[in-house]
Order: structure tokens, then C-alpha cells, then sequence
């Protein structure tokens, strides 16, 4: 991989070219006796002169064009147009110099060749000091280019790349992109789909940048393998900040992906390397490899809800990378499916995910399977890997009708556990006789040994306080790995370790962690600090309580009249909490609006401590999302609240009701009486394509009271066959009822596609007890617990339906 420097340009010294120019000139003028031959360049002249002059002027022509091609420019630009004219006017060496401030609306397209010793620069005036705003992207298409220095804020990129490695259908080779930053640079509307980054072309590198906070659709960080000109790439992705990422309810939200399922009998040759992620939580899968011989060493994956995939394509490496769950739900590890993979030398540290996403998960494959389903897992070598206080490891994972090839010629060696919250330290789902267990070793305290996979024990390890230093296990000494996987090893450039079972703290733990925590990033970058100042204001009346929604700034509103009339919606794009006292009761008075709230992206809503009369409400819904999709994730949460006499037949048809496209991080209603409520609790059933989208990462319903309610409890909907989220998470826990709850054509919970939920705890008293009131529907595996429920009624359930201690009435 060729690596242009990213320091400003030196100034060339150009004396020799112009002596050459002006010896050549005064040649021409003042000699009769030159004769030229018929080419130009290189050219040869006959001259009856001195041998010396014969030799300076043989050389002149030359040193003529090399004096005029390397003369390298220092051009600053300040205008779009300027900078558009230096772009196309670029050579070897130049460096174009944007000047510090915004830039608005820019996109910047480079396409122009430099050179390994002399690239073509484009930079800030000063790293961190040139924003792009609005819609601004930057497209290289060339060779040799570098590109640093520069801020994406406070705008979007449209349907392109914020960055690209291709400028139209100029692909780039040898080009570098360092130093910059992408901070919340998202398109407006959630559906609308980029990536921030994309590769194409071969040998590009992309260093020492930070990516934080993206939230529409699309991977950030994408390797293109359409054509060869952009296979067996060798790119690199090193030393980068890969920030929060928040779950995206969807398909799509890794943080880098290399190739596609249709592109997994190909290779790549790409290298992540040095990165750190943090808290990158979009979906199941952190990096989805779909390509070969990729590798994948010296990262640190810190409290990620998901893990290194290796979905597709052959021969790829997981080497001397840092997983840190810190108990964090969800985190994970690494992923095997198909040919050759190796998953060599990793620490996994309190990673907590299960099935899927556990901290190492080994796939069952799909028999005569497409390359773009599930390959058979064969050929893996899982070697000198350690386990600490995780969440089990999943062999065989996905095992069902379908998935019925277990794991072949697989080599599970030197690895080591350390464990002392889990009973279990692997889950086993289908034959492991494919798997070959050597030398795995088994504490803290002495195990029991498992037939052959754990053949040594130990009983103690030393674990450093806050991850900052080495740690050790008293172990018996590894087994020897043979000659022969050594000579595969050394041809795919790795070195296995030879110290005893598991990681090898002590050469690889401090350097790993420290490269990852002190270099990568944007050296110039800080993450941005926001200022959580809330103003408290009392508000009597309607007119007071519009004014404190709409002013700037985050707001506690504490309402101290008993009577308002809302003419219009209360849009919430902000943070706003309502309370007031438990008694009286506020009447509130609306006309017929789609909603009393609106809550938009970026929107938080907390209504607490307070009692409502809405007998008098006609809009549609009390609360619902906005419609227009937002990129931004709202929060809702109803908390010790009262609220009586929503009426259907005055117009209110639902309490909560969540739009298609958007998403909310949580909605909570806890603690609360519904009295007399003819209206629906929770309705989000309009993401009806069946592509795996959802509305809500976190529902939460506990310890509230229904009386006398007529209408559905919670209805969700996620359709479809996707595997790929963590949501919607759905607890429904210790509510009572009192009189019977009715809940028309339609059991009181449905839930479609819920990966995981809780109902518990609950008493129900229905109207109709012939009526089935709960319902499970699930297209894939899914988790789900009935328990410690008074249930008067039928319940459907399905295979994923865990039952517990069910008190039938």
C-alpha cells in the first residue's frame, strides 16, 4: 500500500530547470549550426561545439519539461469557484488550500494524477477549521491525491458518499483521505439511504478520521467490489474513530462493510487495522465482511451491540483485536460462516450477547447452499483466544430445518475461559463432531472437564483494574501447534502465538489499547459537549404553556391551571417535561387536530405527576409521532400520571401512535391510572413492508393501573425475515385490572416480529375470556417470556414462547 504524506508540500528548489530553459533559448537564438531531428521529445540535437556544450544541450529539452511538470504550487482558495478552477488546473505536487470558515453547498471533485513522491494535496488551512455545511461532499477520481483536514457538519451528502474514492466514473487509486471528521452529517428524512464513506478503485487508504452519531439508512463505510478495477484492492481503514452509532431499527446500519453477498467469491485484500468503535450499536453486525482474504487486527470494540460478521466470501483474519462488552446487553464478538476463517489471539472481556450476537458464534451452514445464503463452516481455526466473564459462545448457531450442516474440519485450539457469573461457557446446538477441541482451558475456579473440550483447568488470573494493564493465567503450557498450520499461517501473514492457552496479553494487550485510545481519530478533534440547561416555568393557561414549548432551550414546564384550550398541535422538537399536581384533575380542550402532541425527532417528552380530564380532547391521538420520518430519534415517557375519559367517540381513537419511518429510543408509561378510556394504549402497526423495520428500540409498560378500558393495550408491528436488530424490546410487567377491559375486534396484545419480550407479572381481567387476548407471531427466532401472569383468556403462542408459573382464572 502506497501512503502519500500528508504534510504541506516544500517548496522545489526550480533553478536547475529554469538555467536549463534560459541555456536553451540563448542555444537557439545565437547558434546557426543546430540541427534537429524529427521528434520532439526525447530529443537528440547535433551540434558542432564543444563536448561540453554538446552534453548540456543533448540534456536541455528534458530538463526543460521536468523543470516545468515539478514545480509545485501552493494555491489558497476561498471561493467554490476558485476552488473548482484549482481542482481542474492541479498537477504533481500542488497543494490547493481551502480557507477557514464554512463552506456551504461544496462539492468538491478531484480528478487529476499525482505522484507517490509528489501527490496532489487538497487541505484545510487548518485541520478542523473548514466546515462543509449543507449539502457538501468530496469525490476523488485519480491517482495519488490526498484529501485533509476538513469537518462535515450541519448538512447531508443527498444519495452520494460523503467521501468517495471515485469522482463520476473516475475510480482512485493511491489516494489517502486523513484528518477529517462526519458528526451527525445525516439526511433529513430516516429512509432516505447513503453511506458517508465509499471505496472503489485500489490501494486507497483511509486514516486518522472520526465518524460519529449517523442515523439514516446505509452502511457508513462501504468497499465497492462492482468491477475488477476495484477488487483485490488492498485498501486500508487504520487508525479511525468509529463513534456512537444508535440502533437504526433496520438492515443496514453496520458500521463498514466489504462487498456484497453477490461479490463473496471474490477477493478483497482490504485491512482494518488500529480502529477503534465505541458504542457503535446500530445493528447485529459492527463490520459485515462479504468478500475474501480480508483482514481484520488491532481493533478495539468497546460496549458495541453487535459483532464482526463474517458473512461471506473465504480466507478471511480476526487477529490481536480487543472486545470490550463491559456487561453492556447485546455486545458481541465475532461471527463465522463459510470457508478457511481465522479467529486468532482475540480478548473478549464481558461481552454479553447470546445466539447471534455472542462473543464468538460458529453457524450452522445450509446444505447445496447459493454462496450468498449460508456456506458450510469449514476449515476455521479458532486459536489462542480469551473468554472473561462472557455470556456463552454459541456452536452450531442457527441449527433449525434449513441450517443443517454443522461446522466441518474446524480446529478450536489453545483457547481459554474465564468465567465466574455463567455457569455454561458454550451453548451447544447441533452435532460438534466437525470440531477438533485442543488444549482449551477452563477456570477461575477448578472446572469439571467436558470430555475433550476442556482438557486443562486453572484457578487463578489477575484481570487489571479499568483494562489498563496486562493480565495473566496460571496455566499448563499450551499445546504445540503443528508445522503444517504454521506454513498456511506464515502464507497468510500471521503469527500464531506460543505461549500458553489463550490471548497473548502481554506483547499485544498494552499496544492494541494503546494505539487505539491515543491515536486514532482526527487528532484535531473533540466531541461536542451540549449544555443540558433546562428552564422551569409555571404555566396557567394555554397561551403560557404554547409560548414555553416553543421558546429555545430545554423546558420543565409545571402547570398550575386547571383549565386549557389548545387551538393547534403542541409540536415537541426539543426536551420537555410537564408536570403539575395529582389533584385536581386539568381539563384539556382541543379541536379536531391530528394530535394534542407531536413529537419530532430530537423530540423528548416526559409527562409525570399529574392527573388529566380528556373528555373534552377530539383529536385523533393524545400523543403521536411526527410523519414526516426524521432521521432523529424522539423519546416519549408517561410516569405517574392520571388520565381519564379519552373517548373514541369524541374523536381520540389512540393514547400513543407512532408513524411509519420513524423511531423512537424508548417509550415508557409506567406507574400510571387509565380510567375510562375508550381508546387504544400503544399503536405502531404501519411498517407494513415486511423488511424488518420497527418503530421503537425499548417499550416499556410497568405497574400501571387500567379501569374499565376499552380499547387495545399494545399493538406492534416488525415484518419479515430479518435477523440483523436487537428490537424492538418489549416489556409489559406487573399491571393490573379492574372491570372488565374490552378491547373490540382484536386481542389486547400483538406482537409481530418482536425479537425479545417480556410479559409479566400482570393481572388481566377481560370483557370477553373466550376471546384469544395475546398474540405471537414470528417469522424468525425470536425470545420471548409468559410468567407469573393471571390469564382468563387463551393465549397464542409459538415455538419461541417461553411459559412460566400461568395462573388461569
Amino acid at each position: 500500500l502506497v501512503t502519500p504524506g500528508i504534510s504541506s508540500v516544500e517548496q522545489p528548489s526550480f533553478e536547475l530547470g529554469k538555467l536549463a530553459a534560459k541555456l536553451f533559448i540563448e542555444t537557439a537564438h545565437n547558434s546557426d549550426n543546430v540541427q534537429q531531428t524529427e521528434n520532439i521529445l526525447p530529443v537528440k540535437l547535433i551540434i558542432r561545439e564543444s563536448s561540453m556544450r554538446k552534453k548540456i544541450l543533448t540534456l536541455l529539452p528534458l530538463l526543460l519539461v521536468l523543470g516545468m511538470f515539478c514545480e509545485a504550487r501552493k494555491i489558497k482558495v476561498s471561493t467554490q469557484v476558485a476552488l473548482t478552477s484549482a481542482a481542474a488546473s492541479a498537477r504533481p505536487g500542488d497543494t490547493i488550500l481551502l480557507k477557514n470558515g464554512e463552506w456551504k453547498n461544496a462539492v468538491i471533485e478531484l480528478r487529476c494524477q499525482g505522484t507517490e513522491k509528489n501527490p496532489v494535496v487538497i487541505k484545510a488551512e487548518t485541520n478542523g477549521k473548514v466546515w462543509f455545511t449543507g449539502v457538501s461532499s468530496i469525490h476523488l477520481g485519480g491517482s495519488f491525491i490526498v484529501a485533509e483536514g476538513f469537518n462535515f457538519v450541519n448538512g447531508y451528502a443527498g444519495k452520494t458518499a460523503v467521501m468517495e474514492f471515485k469522482a463520476g466514473k473516475d475510480l482512485a487509486n493511491n489516494c489517502r483521505i486523513t484528518q477529517c471528521t462526519i458528526d451527525d452529517f445525516n439526511n433529513p428524512l430516516r429512509m432516505q439511504e447513503n453511506s458517508w464513506v465509499s471505496f472503489s478503485g485500489k490501494n486507497n487508504r483511509l486514516d486518522h478520521c472520526s465518524f460519529v452519531d449517523k442515523k439514516n439508512m446505509g452502511t457508513l463505510l462501504v468497499v465497492n467490489l462492482d468491477t475488477d478495477a476495484s477488487r483485490e484492492n488492498f485498501h486500508s481503514i487504520d487508525q479511525n474513530y468509529f463513534g456512537r452509532r444508535l440502533p437504526l431499527a433496520s438492515n443496514g446500519g453496520e458500521i463498514i462493510r466489504v462487498g456484497l453477498a453477490q461479490h463473496c467469491q471474490f477477493i478483497s485484500n482490504t485491512r482494518i487495522t488500529g480502529n477503534l468503535f465505541e458504542k457503535c450499536d446500530g445493528e447485529t453486525e459492527v463490520i459485515s465482511i462479504k468478500s475474501g482474504a480480508n483482514i481484520i487486527s488491532g481493533n478495539v470494540f468497546d460496549q458495541c451491540q453487535g459483532s464482526v460478521v463474517l458473512r461471506h466470501g473465504d480466507n478471511n483474519i480476526v487477529q490481536e483485536n480487543l472486545f470490550f462488552g463491559r456487561g453492556k446487553e447485546a455486545t458481541g464478538g465475532v461471527r463465522v460462516i463459510n470457508r478457511g476463517q481465522w479467529v486468532i489471539n482475540n480478548l473478549f472481556y464481558e461481552s454479553r450477547g447470546e445466539g447471534f450476537k455472542a462473543p464468538l458464534s460458529i453457524m450452522n451452514g445450509v446444505p447445496n447452499s447459493p454462496p450468498t445464503r449460508y456456506v458450510q463452516v469449514t476449515d476455521a481455526l479458532i486459536a489462542n483466544n480469551s473468554f472473561i466473564n462472557c455470556s456463552p459462545i454459541s456452536l452450531c448457531e442457527g441449527s433449525d430445518k434449513e441450517r443443517s450442516l454443522t461446522p466441518a474440519n474446524t480446529l478450536f485450539l489453545n483457547n481459554t475461559f474465564a468465567n465466574q457469573r455463567d455457569t455454561a461457557v458454550m451453548n451447544i446446538h447441533d452435532d460438534i463432531s466437525g470440531i477438533s477441541f485442543i488444549g482449551n482451558s477452563r477456570g477461575f475456579e477448578t472446572p469439571p472437564v467436558e470430555g475433550e473440550i476442556f482438557t486443562q483447568g486453572f484457578t487463578e488470573i489477575a484481570i487489571p483494574q479499568n483494562l489498563s494493564a496486562t493480565f495473566t493465567a496460571d496455566t499448563k503450557n499450551a499445546v504445540v501447534i503443528s508445522d503444517s498450520i504454521r506454513q498456511v499461517a506464515k502464507s497468510r501473514g500471521v503469527n500464531l502465538p506460543t505461549h500458553s492457552p489463550g490471548f497473548d496479553a502481554n506483547s499485544v494487550f498494552t499496544r492494541v489499547l494503546k494505539n487505539a485510545t491515543s491515536r486514532a481519530g482526527a487528532g484535531w478533534y473533540r466531541p461536542k459537549v451540549e449544555k443540558k440547561i433546562t428552564t422551569n416555568v409555571n404555566c396557567k393557561n394555554a397561551t403560557e404553556l404554547i409560548r414555553a414549548i416553543e421558546s429555545p432551550g430545554a423546558v420543565h414546564i409545571n402547570l398550575t391551571g386547571t383549565f386549557y384550550e389548545i387551538d393547534r398541535p403542541l409540536k415537541i422538537s426539543k426536551k420537555v417535561t410537564l408536570s403539575g399536581k395529582r389533584q385536581p384533575a386539568i381539563k384539556i380542550k382541543n379541536g379536531n387536530n391530528t394530535s394534542l402532541f407531536i413529537v419530532s425527532g430530537n423530540g423528548s417528552l416526559t409527562i409525570k405527576n399529574i392527573s388529566i380530564d380528556g373528555s373534552q380532547i377530539k383529536s385523533k391521538n393524545f400523543i403521536e409521532s411526527d410523519s414526516t420520518g426524521s432521521s432523529n430519534h424522539f423519546n416519549l415517557a408517561i410516569l405517574n400520571c392520571t388520565i381519564t375519559g379519552l373517548s373514541r367517540g369524541q374523536g381520540c381513537e389512540n393514547i400513543v401512535f407512532v408513524h411509519k419511518n420513524t423511531l423512537a429510543d424508548s417509550i415508557l408509561i409506567n406507574y400510571c391510572v387509565f380510567q375510562n378510556n375508550s381508546a387504544n394504549l400503544i399503536m405502531m402497526t404501519e411498517e407494513i413492508e415486511d423488511k424488518g423495520y420497527y418503530n421503537a428500540e425499548k417499550i416499556v409498560i410497568k405497574r400501571n393501573f387500567f379501569e374499565a378500558h376499552n380499547g387495545f393495550l399494545v399493538h406492534l408491528y416488525r415484518g419479515g425475515v430479518d435477523e440483523s436488530t436487537l428490537g424492538p424490546d418489549f416489556l409489559f410487567a406487573d399491571n393490573s385490572m379492574d372491570k372488565p377491559v374490552a378491547s373490540m375486534a382484536g386481542p389486547l396484545i400483538k406482537i409481530t416480529g418482536v425479537q425479545q419480550s417480556q410479559i409479566t407479572g400482570n393481572f388481566f381481567m377481560v370483557a370477553d375470556t373466550a376471546q384469544t387476548q395475546i398474540v405471537y407471531i414470528d417469522k424468525v427466532r425470536a425470545r420471548h417470556l409468559l410468567r407469573k401472569n393471571i390469564l382468563p383468556f387463551h393465549v397464542h403462542k409459538n415455538e419461541y414462547v417461553r411459559e412460566q408459573e400461568t395462573i388461569k382464572q
